[in-house]
């Protein structure tokens, strides 16, 4: 075995061991297809699936090990390691070659993010398509279905969540009562009823947030990674000068009014798709407050405990999608380069 050989396998050995540790967090979905498109570009292709296969392959026995858990509680889960497996090839695979592709074809940053965004929500839909297909409901109704099994046959999980319900109605929307009885039964019902609420909220928000991070993060992380790595790349700016450009910036505050808007006096099937848009547009304004906050850092304008300070802040209170707002309407870092050039606004 060369030099270069051995080069190729050391990096194949550490990606596959990153994979294997990724696939037991809840994250990791994000990062196999960076890690992937790492390797392809960096070897030509060269072995580039292997850490993508022992990440099936720890996918699939933890399919399995979710498998015998629900089993050993009565539920049926005949295929559902095969389908947990699938899952998840059809949340990282798509984003992975269009990530590729769009490397090795020079197109710029904005074009290419967009395609690995698209790709991204196309395996979120196939997902769901084979859901439908699998078992002839849409995946909110699957979820539920499941959901009011495990009512039925848990108690502990029907005290768990009646007992949560309650102390958020009571502490965090201020309700003096939940006005439901105490018999099981209603109790059941009650929680049923909040979880046909929110779920289709819940996972609409999820699949958007999902795909727009995965199409930004499947191109994005590679080229930073390999920039200064002697591979031939596409220049995109640094990190602090992301910034979304005209016309979407107008176009998506523009949506963001109107959403706004129709989340409050719609219907309610009208108003979770427009609370889905809404937050979709908050998340790209946050990743563009995050470039700020951090061009701020590297213009010596915040400390690094101001920095961790201002991002912690800004995810609980969802302040830096206002940071990036205001950065993006005012230009702001611009003005600041104009004043540390000595010039006017």
């Amino acid at each position: 075995m060369d030099v270069k050989e051995k080069h190729t396998a050391r990096w194949l050995i550490i990606a596959s061991a990153i994979c294997a540790g990724l696939a037991l967090f809840l994250y990791f979905p994000f990062l196999i297809p960076v890690i992937t498109v790492i390797i392809w570009l960096k070897f030509r292709g060269s072995f580039a699936m292997v850490p993508y296969i022992v990440y099936l392959g720890v996918t699939y026995m933890m399919g399995l090990a979710f498998s015998l858990s629900l089993a050993s509680l009565g539920f049926s889960t005949q295929g559902f390691p095969l389908l947990f497996t699938v899952l998840f090839i059809c949340l990282t695979f798509p984003p992975t070659i269009v990530s590729v592709l769009a490397h090795r074809s020079g197109r710029r940053m904005y074009e290419s993010v967009l395609q690995t965004t698209m790709a991204s929500f196309f395996g979120i839909a196939a997902f769901v398509a084979l859901i439908y297909v699998l078992t002839d409901q849409s995946i909110t109704n699957f979820l539920l279905s499941a959901i009011e099994q495990v009512l039925n046959t848990n108690q502990d999980f029907v005290d768990f969540n009646y007992s949560l319900l309650t102390w958020l109605n009571q502490n965090i929307l201020g309700a003096t009562s939940v006005g439901v009885s105490t018999t099981d039964a209603q109790r059941i019902s009650y929680i049923f009823e909040y979880y046909n609420e929110v779920l289709p909220l819940y996972l609409g928000n999820m699949m958007v947030s999902f795909a727009l991070l995965s199409g930004l993060l499947s191109y994005y992380l590679p080229y930073l990674f390999l920039k200064n790595k002697d591979v031939k790349l596409t220049p995109s700016p640094a990190f602090k000068d992301l910034t979304i450009p005209n016309p979407e910036r107008i176009i998506l505050v523009i949506a963001f009014l109107a959403v706004s808007l129709v989340s409050m006096n719609s219907a309610y099937n009208i108003q979770v798709i427009a609370r889905i848009v809404r937050s979709a547009i908050i998340l790209v304004f946050s990743i563009q407050g995050i470039s700020f906050l951090f061009y701020l850092y590297k213009a010596k304008r915040i400390g690094l405990a101001f920095l961790i300070i201002l991002l912690t802040m800004g995810l609980a209170f969802t302040v830096l999608f206002w940071f990036g707002l205001f950065e993006s309407m005012m230009k702001m870092r611009k003005r600041i380069d104009m004043m540390q050039n000595g010039g006017g606004e």
